[in-house]
């Protein structure tokens, strides 16, 4: 009886087990997992988005916005901006090629940063050079910046006139004719002579001509104590050369030793 009783709770032991093997085996279908509908969700939210950026007319472009500009037309500027912008999207039109295009096509701008206004508008704010004197080849002068750089013609009344002895190349905006270093001493130099600078001739690299108001010329060497030479030549106006004598003098050389040289017409 026992012995029977043992193998009825075997067998019963067997079913339970098989039961729960069979619970462990039946899987819960995906789409019923909360992790399908997560997915989906997700799926959902990006096709908006993707919508919204790629096909939405949120994001067109609608507006230019431009400022800090003097000498360029803001019309201009714009029309040349509207055949240059491909994407009329404003999160997929590429920011860097067409700042290029700008600095290359508008030599007056030294400058440009572009930003994004959402949602449908770009401003560009310029940077214009500002003219520091004119460099001159034969009767043509265009206006340089502090560079030395080329933007546009000009040079009238009130403005230094640079010029260099036997430059025979053809000028363009955005050309650098004079260097940058050169550029600073002329400027330099200018402001410490008390007489008013009509030209500056770059003869060489160490010799400048600085022709005044007074009618006579001063023989500078940039590279040299540019201090020096102006306090030589300061000695020597009060000292050495009488006032009414100024008139006569055809230059005054201070590019070397320790007196400042003059020269008197004939």
């Amino acid at each position: 009886m026992a012995l029977l009783f043992d193998r009825k709770t075997q067998k019963e032991k067997k079913r339970a087990m098989m039961r729960k093997r069979l619970r462990i085996k039946k899987k819960k279908p995906f789409f019923k997992k909360p992790i399908f509908w997560i997915s989906i969700f997700l799926i959902l939210i990006l096709a908006g988005i993707s919508f919204a950026i790629f096909f939405s007319s949120i994001f067109k472009l609608k507006e230019i916005e431009v400022l800090g500009e003097e000498r360029i037309q803001k019309e201009d500027f714009k029309k040349f901006l509207e055949g240059k912008i491909e994407s009329k999207n404003i999160l997929l039109i590429k920011l860097d090629p067409i700042k290029n295009e700008i600095l290359k096509n508008f030599p007056q701008i030294s400058s440009v940063e572009i930003k994004r206004k959402f949602p449908a508008t770009l401003i560009f704010k310029i940077t214009e050079r500002k003219e520091v004197a004119a460099f001159c080849q034969r009767e043509d002068c265009y206006l340089i910046d502090k560079e030395g750089i080329v933007f546009e013609r000009g040079g009238g009344e009130g403005i230094l006139k640079i010029e260099r002895e036997n430059f025979e190349s053809e000028i363009k905006p955005g050309d650098r004719v004079i260097e940058k270093e050169i550029l600073e001493k002329i400027l330099e130099i200018s402001k410490k002579i008390e007489f008013g600078i009509e030209k500056v001739s770059i003869i060489s690299e160490d010799n400048l001509h600085f022709k005044t108001s007074q009618g006579f010329e001063i023989f500078i060497d940039p590279q040299k104590d540019i201090d020096w030479q102006i306090t030589k030549l300061k000695v020597a106006l009060e000292n050495a050369i009488p006032k009414e004598k100024i008139g006569d003098l055809e230059y005054i050389d201070l590019r070397f030793g320790n007196f400042a040289y003059p020269k008197y017409k004939k």
